[in-house]
């Protein structure tokens, strides 16, 4: 029974690690595509207003003036790009676990409700036949003495007949629809059943989760410290992997962080236009020694935790 009991903890772990890490991926994604539109906004409408200097300058002088300021602005914004990026590796840990979501149990527990049944047009009742639709007129005065009487009663038997035809028509038809709504029904509420049943289970993982962590249980404390780790917002690109060992002696969890290699650390940190050859250069390259300070200058050790 032990086993079952870790197998289902390790399935709900991988069940929260991989919607977490899906949420995170969204709001990260968003958010730097917010800070890209905003930049190349700006940027563009920057670009468009020297363009429109260039366009309204009058002397060849005045144009190649401002030729090179658009092009030490492009230099600019490059620069700015890569100071950007080296900002955001630097001081890397200490911001991550700062700026990471809160992650508590509660956040943990599922709070999602099933959708409403919806029977779609299978919830309408079919329009019941009206004989006022299948009558026959009845004959006028002149009608009736010449004949018209006869006629109209051949008229009603055939009308009373399509009328009965209908009505068997859709006695048939509205059996059939309330059979599909039945068992259009009878899935939803096993599909609910199953829902509910999904919820309860995780939330039921989770609190015992919560238990073994508050009773200081070292498999469920470091599982709670990597979720929590790994809940941290990371450069775009920057993949790590996280490893949390909890000795209750101490009480210590001993965190270690596996870091991606140096190369995602920009080797370029400015650059400059250069008029003599139209040309924009990256200077200086970063030294071998400075690519070392980022982020390994942040790699944290280990820290206490107190259930």
């Amino acid at each position: 029974m032990a086993g079952v009991g870790v197998a289902k903890r390790q399935g709900l772990w991988a069940e929260i690690q991989r919607e977490r890490a899906r949420q995170e991926r969204i709001r990260q994604r968003e958010f730097r595509e917010f800070q890209r539109a905003e930049a190349w906004t700006v940027r563009e409408a920057a670009k468009a207003e020297r363009a429109r200097r260039r366009q309204a300058a009058t002397g060849e002088r005045e144009r190649k003036k401002l030729y090179v300021e658009d092009r030490k602005a492009e230099a600019a914004a490059m620069a700015e790009d890569i100071s950007g990026r080296l900002a955001e590796l630097d001081g890397l840990l200490r911001a991550g676990v700062r700026d990471r979501p809160v992650v508590t149990f509660a956040s943990l527990r599922r709070t999602d409700a099933y959708p409403a049944f919806d029977p779609g047009q299978l919830g309408e009742l079919l329009p019941a036949p009206i004989w006022e639709q299948f009558a026959p007129a009845s004959p006028s005065g002149l009608g009736k003495i010449f004949g018209g009487g006869g006629r109209f009663e051949r008229q009603a038997d055939s009308a009373r007949a399509a009328y009965a035809r209908s009505v068997e028509q859709h006695t048939v038809e509205e059996a059939d629809r309330r059979r599909q709504l039945a068992e259009q029904r009878a899935a939803y509420d096993s599909a609910a059943a199953a829902f509910a049943a999904d919820v309860a289970e995780h939330n039921a993982g989770i609190d015992q989760f919560q238990r073994d962590c508050r009773a200081g249980e070292p498999e469920a404390v470091a599982e709670f410290c990597t979720l929590v780790l790994d809940s941290s917002v990371y450069p775009e690109g920057f993949l790590h992997q996280t490893r949390a060992v909890y000795r209750p002696d101490p009480r210590e969890a001993v965190i270690e962080w596996e870091l991606p290699p140096q190369s995602v650390i920009p080797l370029d940190r400015d650059y400059r236009y250069v008029a003599t050859r139209d040309a924009i250069d990256a200077l200086p390259s970063r030294r071998e020694g400075d690519q070392r300070t980022l982020p390994n200058s942040d790699r944290a050790s280990g820290t206490t935790y107190h259930p």
